[in-house]
């Protein structure tokens, strides 16, 4: 992998030189902000992995040879095996609220090329993107402004994702509280 594609903390910021790693019928500059996306969350989560190994991952569910990405769910199901609590938003209204609870967040929006998935993390009340911007490795920016900025479409897809043990758990209820009614 070029060393130039990646920030000095060892994100992936630069997909357009990352052509000699194949992804599907198409070099990673082509099609691969989906496996890239996914390698930028594990990292945020503290779970790195080799970037080869997460493309020869996804490699495995392409669909036309990659020629189209890859796909949403296969995200969601790849971080969830991982075993990560993962959830998924379509209601860009929740988004801001959903992504600064969460370790590791990758959008899915549209841009005048086609889909684009990036990843990013809550930075000092704004958020920290991954692969947006070519070769921006501060690209610091609320949520409303990154989708105002990027997006061509009003339509998006939010999976955020978190380490189980950093989740706290509540403690459960009785069921007469879950019903609404008094003990005793």
């Amino acid at each position: 992998m070029n060393p130039k594609a990646l920030s000095p903390d060892g994100y992936i910021i630069g997909q357009n030189l990352l052509g000699d790693l194949r992804y599907g019928l198409l070099g990673s500059d082509r099609n691969g902000c989906g496996w890239i996306s996914c390698y930028n969350a594990l990292k945020m989560l503290g779970d790195p992995r080799p970037a080869e190994e997460i493309a020869a991952d996804f490699q495995k569910g392409l669909l036309f040879g990659g020629l189209l990405g890859t796909n949403v769910l296969a995200l969601v199901w790849y971080l969830s095996q991982e075993g990560h609590q993962v959830h998924v938003s379509l209601f860009p209204p929740h988004f801001e609220r959903l992504a600064r609870g969460a370790g590791a967040n990758i959008l899915m929006y549209w841009h005048k090329r086609g889909a684009h998935f990036a990843a990013f993390q809550s930075e000092g009340g704004l958020f920290h993107f991954y692969n947006a911007a070519y070769g921006n490795a501060n690209d610091l920016q609320s949520l409303p402004e990154f989708l105002r900025r990027h997006s061509i479409l009003p339509v998006a897809v939010l999976i955020s994702a978190d380490d189980p043990k950093r989740i706290l758990v509540r403690p459960a209820r009785s069921a007469r509280r879950r019903l609404g009614r008094r003990a005793g």
